[in-house]
């Protein structure tokens, strides 16, 4: 009878060591998913840095042409952004908790991106001659809106992790309590 007490005993013990240690493992950053945010901030940062530059183009009497090369840039950015943000959704299950938060966030956040892209590249494609006029000048600013939200955002998520970092990493330099990731 005491045998199976102490057996009984010992397959908690095991077991809550297993459930602890798998737990502490998903919570651990991804290093990897931490460089593929840093990647998606420096896109979409670059992204709206093209839209910003478009939308001052409405303001100069340039041709469609450089409208439409601008916007190809966007595009490029955006169709960069999407390759990261497929690598981050293959990756999602390795990463913690705020990881993961993140990567759920930017895939609306690209969504977005793309359909005011989309809604801007069409309205120069039906009116090329109208770039200065204020409805394409709508398209172009809410482009411009949703690649800087989208940017921050994402920057956001950047500097968390870096924060978290860093303060793991003090309460291990200064022997506090283990750091959780």
């Amino acid at each position: 009878m005491q045998a199976k007490r102490v057996l009984g005993l010992l397959c908690g013990f095991a077991l809550f060591c297993f459930i602890f240690a798998t737990s502490a493992l998903a919570q651990k950053d991804s290093d990897e998913i931490t460089s593929l945010i840093s990647q998606a901030r420096t896109q979409a940062w670059q992204a709206a840095q093209d839209a910003e530059t478009l939308q001052s183009y409405t303001m100069s009497p340039l041709a469609w042409e450089s409208h439409a090369a601008q916007l190809r840039l966007i595009q490029e950015r955006v169709n960069a952004l999407a390759k990261i943000t497929q690598q981050l959704n293959d990756l999602r299950s390795q990463g913690s908790q705020w990881q993961q938060t993140a990567i759920d966030r930017i895939n609306p956040l690209l969504r977005d991106m793309d359909e005011a892209l989309s809604a801007t590249i069409t309205a120069l494609n039906d009116h090329p001659d109208r770039v200065n006029m204020p409805p394409y000048r709508e398209f172009v600013h809410a482009n411009y809106d949703v690649c800087e939200q989208a940017a921050a955002v994402i920057s956001d998520f950047v500097a968390y992790g870096k924060s978290k970092g860093t303060s793991a990493s003090l309460k291990e330099k200064l022997e506090l309590t283990p750091a959780k990731q």
